[in-house]
């Protein structure tokens, strides 16, 4: 009865311990494309295992990422990175008569997706949370860039 009880007593100090020792640190970064244009328009998401934060680009390319329930900062560890909702809508006329009124992806679709996705960090990370993304065929065509086929 004597070991239960001590079991039970470890036990309960092992569960308070790690759950206080959960140390959280605050993430933010900028976001731009390959030519050094700031993405202003989007969502930056850090994904790992359960742990979803999220943070959302300002007119600079910032963000600051925050948990869901309004916790700031996440807890250390490796995520996958995403960058989302960065749309645009075309200023080139479909026709002479008509304006294209839909919207574009500035950039490429790989970043949205945890399967293509080439992003990823490590929580803490000394260098920074910036990241570099391409832009899509359809904001290149808009800028007027020819990027040769690989």
């Amino acid at each position: 009865m004597q070991y239960f009880r001590l079991f039970l007593l470890l036990a309960a100090l092992m569960i308070v311990s790690v759950g206080c020792g959960s140390q959280f640190f605050n993430v933010s970064g900028k976001v731009t494309l390959s030519d050094g244009t700031p993405l202003t328009v989007g969502k930056v998401f850090f994904i790992s295992g359960i742990t979803q934060a999220e943070g959302t680009l300002d007119q600079s390319g910032t963000y600051s990422l925050s948990l869901q329930k309004g916790k700031s900062g996440i807890p250390a560890g490796s995520y996958q990175v995403l960058v989302t909702g960065a749309f645009f809508t075309p200023r080139k006329l479909v026709t002479d008569d008509e304006m294209d009124t839909g919207t574009r992806t500035m950039i490429s679709y790989i970043y949205s997706e945890t399967e293509t996705t080439p992003l990823n960090c490590t929580v803490p990370n000394e260098n920074g949370y910036d990241f570099v993304v391409e832009p899509s065929k359809f904001y290149n065509a808009e800028k007027g860039i020819q990027r040769s086929s690989r």
